[in-house]
């Protein structure tokens, strides 16, 4: 059996288990975090949550279910014969980690509330935890740094410390950390030997989005025009380079959105939101959605294909996702339907 048909079928059979949005309606309506892992436990996410233990929280709750996305990357992996593009998405597993804990040592957090956000299942399962360890145990961002130098995200890890000394904002760290997970994914596309036209359409938009969300929120949280446009990856896609610097050199968000409708993106956002406080977010928002629906496209495009594999793992991503913000709900006694109401992109069936 070839790659192609072994990773297609994989990602068809692990489709047919995502959960639809009626079923997240369920988990949503429990009473209780207890009755929430009770439910999760008859799903595919039942062996991640074996070894939870009471009392339960949403933060360790979030982080036991996605060791199933961990799971099934790596084997996605193994199913393609290590594609470089399924390698890149492995690597957000340590970005992540490693945004959590250099922005809790710039906010000069303890180790012990810092490793209660982080998990090295992932790093254990490729033999790196030894590296995330000793960023985990160091007691300043110098020293984080130092450890990090000679891996792959050793530079990213330097210039968004330096940001952050210079704009005083910790969360500028999460710009340069996805700056770099984006251009490790964008390189492993651009290496594949085949699929480039079914990848085209994920990558695209992955890239995209970042490229633009992240010059505004550089703007946003107090980076000059020309650090924003040091952010951009490259080659772009759809949006080209001098509409990204345009955005790097907005003032307003009027302007902004005017840049944006030049782009295949125009509507996303409307002159209306201009005056939302929170337009950035909404424009995040809707990018996601684009992704979301992108993710389960794939499975009308060719088939076998090494798109479907990063496609089920996009569609697992965003189901964590909406499963956490359930957990969330629920420890916090938000609403159902103000919980739900936000997740009504998500879900099979949505």
């Amino acid at each position: 059996m070839s790659k192609s048909v072994y990773s297609g079928t994989k990602s068809f059979a692990i489709r047919g288990s995502i959960l639809s949005y009626e079923q997240l309606d369920e988990l949503a309506d429990s009473d209780s975090l207890d009755t929430f892992v009770s439910k999760l436990k008859g799903t595919p996410y039942g062996d991640s949550l074996s070894d939870l233990q009471r009392p339960y929280d949403a933060v360790r709750i979030e982080l036991a279910l996605r060791r199933r996305l961990v799971k099934v990357a790596r084997s996605m992996i193994t199913a393609t014969s290590n594609s470089k593009v399924l390698q890149a998405f492995y690597s957000k597993f340590l970005a992540d980690n490693l945004k959590i804990i250099l922005k809790g040592l710039a906010l000069n957090r303890s180790y012990e509330d810092i490793s209660r956000f982080v998990d090295l299942y992932a790093e254990e399962l490729v033999g790196s935890r030894d590296v995330i360890v000793r960023v985990l145990a160091s007691r300043r961002l110098d020293e984080a740094v130092s450890t990090l130098r000679s891996t792959q995200y050793g530079e990213a890890a330097e210039t968004s410390v330096k940001a952050f000394n210079e704009s005083g904002n910790f969360q500028v760290i999460d710009l340069y950390i996805d700056r770099a997970y984006y251009r490790t994914l964008l390189n492993g596309f651009l290496a594949e030997r085949s699929d480039k036209r079914d990848l085209r359409e994920l990558i695209a938009l992955d890239v995209d989005a970042f490229n633009i969300t992240s010059v505004l929120r550089a703007r946003e949280w107090g980076l000059s025009p020309g650090e924003a446009e040091q952010l951009i990856v490259e080659p772009e896609f759809r949006v080209p380079r001098d509409v990204l610097v345009a955005l790097a050199r907005s003032e307003t968000a009027s302007e902004s959105i005017a840049q944006l409708d030049k782009t295949p993106y125009s509507g996303l956002i409307s002159q209306q939101d201009s005056s939302n406080p929170s337009w950035i977010s909404m424009l995040e928002a809707a990018f996601e959605k684009l992704k979301l629906r992108a993710a389960k496209r794939t499975f009308t495009w060719d088939i076998f294909s090494t798109s479907e594999a990063l496609g089920i793992l996009e569609l697992i991503e965003y189901e964590i996702r909406a499963l956490a913000a359930i957990g969330f709900g629920i420890e916090q006694k938000i609403p159902r339907a103000e919980v739900m109401q936000k997740l009504s992109g998500y879900g099979s069936n949505a």
